[in-house]
This record gives structure tokens, sequence and C-alpha cells, in this order.
């Protein structure tokens, strides 16, 4: 398959206008005003069903009786709140100033993100999108968190190996003497 017949691409074998979403919107680097909830609410479906109708390309070689052949294979793209802001014409800034001075626009800008966290959940979930990269992005990596007594700070002690030693030789010096208090090692009673 030549560059020209992939999925996707011009006869030059460019990526085609719909795959290239900062082409997409008319309006770039302004902030477009949407009256409505509904308006953005349309603006976001419009940004999920373009996302669902371009996926991402890769091309993979396959081998049958000796012959490869290269095969485009369809991706599905991740959703991200980055690439709805470019697609609806706005800056990561302007949704979080919406998210603050908008109270009328709150409900679809949470639902926007639930469908993006779940798009990317279920993504890394069933194997098509990397898990560990989504699971830094969702805020799911592993934890842990040490402390001290009572949750308290952690308090390290810096102790020679000479130290250490002298420590369980007195250790053992203080069990014999114990020891010999109480009658001896050889089983008889002392009196």
């Amino acid at each position: 398959m030549s560059r020209s017949e992939r999925p996707g691409r011009d006869a030059r074998g460019l990526f085609a206008p719909g795959n290239q979403i900062w082409k997409r919107r008319k309006t770039t680097g302004y902030d477009p005003k949407f009256g409505t909830a509904e308006e953005l609410a349309e603006a976001c479906c419009e940004y999920f069903q373009w996302a669902e109708d371009n996926p991402l390309w890769e091309e993979k070689a396959f081998a049958y009786e000796g012959v490869v052949s290269f095969e485009n294979v369809a991706k599905s793209r991740v959703l991200s709140i980055h690439a709805l802001c470019t697609f609806i014409g706005v800056t990561p800034q302007t949704w979080g100033n919406w998210r603050r001075d908008r109270p009328d626009l709150k409900d679809v800008l949470a639902w926007a993100e639930s469908v993006i966290y779940c798009n990317k959940f279920e993504g890394a979930s069933a194997g098509l999108y990397n898990a560990n990269i989504i699971a830094r992005d969702l805020g799911l990596a592993d934890k842990n968190e040490l402390s001290g007594p009572n949750g308290g700070a952690i308090r390290t002690e810096v102790t020679s190996a000479r130290d250490i030693l002298a420590g369980k030789l007195a250790g053992l010096t203080v069990t014999r003497a114990d020891e010999e208090d109480s009658g001896g090692t050889d089983g008889e009673s002392g009196g």
C-alpha cells in the first residue's frame, strides 16, 4: 500500500484535514462566548464525535508465506481536556476560568471531564492505551507514605558497625549475668 492509499491521507500521502485537529475550528486563540450550557455541550459532543471518527493510524507489517505487506490499523484516540479545548477554540486556562467564574457551565464542564476520565480509565483497563501513562494522568499511581511512631516523623540514627557489635555483645553479657543470678545454666537452683 502506497502512502497516498493510506486512510486519512491525501494523494501526496499527507494527513487529510480531518486528522488535523487544530484546523478543525474556525476560531483560534479567542475566547468564544458560549452563551449557554447547551452550546458548550454541543461543542463538546462535536469533539467526542470527531475523536471517534478520526482514529489514529498505525502502520503494521504482516508476513504471510514469506510475503510482507503493510496494513494500517485504526487506534482509538485518547480524549483529553487539552484536545477538547483546542477543538472548541479555547485555552485550558479559559476552561479553568469557566470552572471558577461560570456557574451556568458547571454541569457541562463536569460532564465533559467525566466523559474524558471514563474514556481514559476504560481504554487503559482494556489495554487500548498505555496503562502507566493514563494512571499517572488520572492520578491513580501507587503512593506509599512512611511515617514514624504514632504517625510522626521518621527518626534516623547513624550508628557505626563497632557500636552495633558492642551493643550485641553487651546484650549477651547481660543475658549470661542474668542466668548466673538465677542459678546457672546447668539446671541447678541457687540457694
